[in-house]
């Protein structure tokens, strides 16, 4: 089109998001973008954005235009088509491979049709990636989809399988290393990928490197918790690595263990429910008070508060949890409980 026009042209989704364009950059000259819908059926899948110069005649670039539009249309419905289809296929394999009552035997047939081989000298590692906002929009085409085209490049350079499979959302790579793929290098390449995301736009988990295919079921598991516990840790960022979760892992193996709820609600529900109708915020400023290592003039620092308003709230605290926080016992509880909440809050 834009050799036919002289003009420069753009193809964008239905999100606004630009899906192709002219080889050549925009004209620095001024234009007239002139804008024409991609629809199949009633269905708008997009604008394609025509920019001429002005005094140019409009007559048959707007009907080259338009007959572009309608090329545009019908493959955006097949990608989108194609794309829908492979979702729906992703969704029922990670649901099956995360389901530990699956056959396994089946999973591994099913994954070995996808060119990924579940071999017992194969080692593992799970990548879950998913946008933060608009996931739809950006998983496809923006930061958190060329992030796992470049994970799979790297991956493929060390003779690893790799596939990206979508689910709820995100995106899953599979990584299947080469028996003679050192664990350091695959931690390296990892690396190199992962610490390059835009931390605006995409949110990322890894798991172990693991072997087998109840490895790969718990490697699944561990690179979509890192990504959602990773987010409610203070002091980390993304990339969030399963092994830097520390006491998390365990609380996350735990969470849906009737126990755990009631030590939580036993330990820090009182003052979570106080906050909740009174519109305080005392778990934060007990959460400071212990990440400042119980220093009362450390912490009023932190809160940005005076020092008297802070040992008041520690004071409405103590009422309200009826725990000494003097009391080593009491404060190794409260962590604990801190950390369940930030848990149950994800």
């Amino acid at each position: 089109l834009a050799v036919l026009t002289t003009a420069d042209a753009m193809a964008l989704d239905g999100g606004g998001v630009v899906v192709s364009r002219a080889e050549v950059p925009l004209s620095a000259q001024r234009t007239v973008e002139t804008a024409f819908p991609i629809e199949v059926a009633g269905r708008v899948l997009g604008r394609l954005l025509l920019y001429l110069h002005p005094g140019q005649s409009d007559l048959l670039p707007t009907i080259y235009a338009r007959q572009a539009a309608e090329i545009c249309g019908i493959e955006m419905l097949q990608q989108h088509t194609r794309q829908e289809t492979e979702e729906r296929l992703g969704l029922d394999l990670i649901e099956q491979l995360l389901d530990e009552g699956s056959d396994d035997t089946l999973i591994v047939s099913r994954l070995a049709r996808l060119g990924y081989r579940v071999d017992d000298d194969r080692r593992h590692v799970v990548v879950a990636i998913g946008a933060i906002g608009d996931a739809e929009r950006q998983n496809r085409h923006g930061a958190c989809h060329d992030l796992a085209c470049e994970l799979q490049r790297a991956a493929q350079r060390d003779d690893a399988d790799v596939i990206a499979v979508g689910y709820r959302g995100k995106t899953l790579v599979f990584c299947a290393m080469a028996p003679a793929t050192a664990e350091r290098r695959v931690r390296d390449w990892l690396y190199a990928v992962l610490t390059h995301c835009d931390e605006e736009s995409c949110c990322v988990g890894v798991s172990r490197v693991v072997c087998g295919i109840g490895g790969l079921r718990a490697a699944a598991h561990q690179a979509l918790d890192a990504r959602e516990l990773g987010r409610h840790i203070g002091g980390l960022e993304s990339p969030y690595f399963y092994e830097q979760m520390g006491l998390y892992r365990l609380l996350a193996e735990l969470r849906g263990c009737d126990e755990l709820r009631r030590f939580y609600e036993e330990t820090l529900g009182a003052l979570v429910l106080y906050d909740r109708e009174h519109n305080t915020d005392l778990v934060h400023t007990l959460k400071v008070f212990f990440d400042e290592n119980a220093n009362v003039s450390q912490t009023a620092r932190a809160l940005y508060v005076h020092r008297n308003t802070l040992n008041y709230r520690l004071q409405r605290i103590i009422e309200i949890i009826g725990l000494d926080l003097n009391d080593a016992e009491a404060r190794l509880t409260l962590q604990l409980a801190l950390k369940i909440h930030g848990l149950f809050e994800s």
